[in-house]
C-alpha cells in the first residue's frame, strides 16, 4: 500500500475511532461508571458470579446502556483496528532488525484482536440477554484477554518506534 494510501486510511480510520468514542461509546461508559462499574468490568467478570453482581449494579437503565454501547462497539472495532495497524505500518516503515520483524508480528495480530473484540461482544450480549453466564462471562473475559494483550503489544511497538526514531534524530545544536 502506498504511504499516500495509508495515510488517507489512517486519517479515516482515526477520524471514525474519535467520532465513536466521543458521541456513542464514552457517554454510555458514563452511565455504567455512575452504576459503580465500567464495561471493561463486565468484559474481564471472569464469573456468571461476577457478571450477575455487576449488571445488577448497574440496574435496567445501566443494563440497556451496556447493550448499547456492545452495539456500537461493533461499529468501533474496525475502526480502531484499521487505525491501529496503519499507525504500525507506518511507524514501521522506518524500523530495522527486531523492532521491524517483532511489529510486523504484532501488525499482523491486530485482525485477531478485532475477532476476539467481536466473540467477546457476542457473549456480552447474550450474557446481558438470557444466556448461560457460567459459559458467557468466561469467554468474553479470554477474548477480552487476548484482544487486550494485542493492543498493549502494538503499543509498546509504537512507543518503540517513536524512541527509535527520536533517537536517531541528529541532535540540535545551539
Amino acid at each position: 500500500m502506498t504511504s499516500r494510501r495509508l495515510w488517507t486510511l489512517w486519517s479515516i480510520a482515526l477520524t471514525a475511532t474519535i467520532a465513536i468514542l466521543l458521541a456513542r461509546l464514552a457517554p454510555l461508559e458514563a452511565v455504567l461508571a455512575a452504576r459503580g462499574h465500567g464495561i471493561v468490568d463486565l468484559e474481564l467478570a471472569w464469573t456468571a458470579q461476577q457478571f450477575t453482581e455487576i449488571t445488577t449494579a448497574w440496574g435496567a437503565e445501566g443494563v440497556t446502556a451496556a447493550r448499547t454501547q456492545t452495539l456500537w462497539d461493533f461499529a468501533w472495532i474496525p475502526s480502531y483496528a484499521l487505525t491501529l495497524w496503519a499507525s504500525l505500518k507506518l511507524s514501521l516503515r522506518s524500523a530495522t532488525g527486531t523492532l521491524a520483524r517483532r511489529g510486523a508480528q504484532v501488525a499482523a495480530l491486530i485482525p485477531v484482536a478485532a475477532g476476539c473484540d467481536v466473540v467477546e461482544n457476542i457473549a456480552l450480549l447474550l450474557g446481558l440477554g438470557d444466556g448461560p453466564r457460567a459459559i458467557l462471562a468466561p469467554l468474553a473475559s479470554a477474548m477480552a484477554t487476548v484482544k487486550f494483550a494485542i493492543l498493549l503489544a502494538a503499543i509498546v511497538v509504537l512507543l518503540a518506534c517513536l524512541i527509535a526514531r527520536l533517537r536517531r534524530r541528529p541532535a540540535l545544536t545551539p
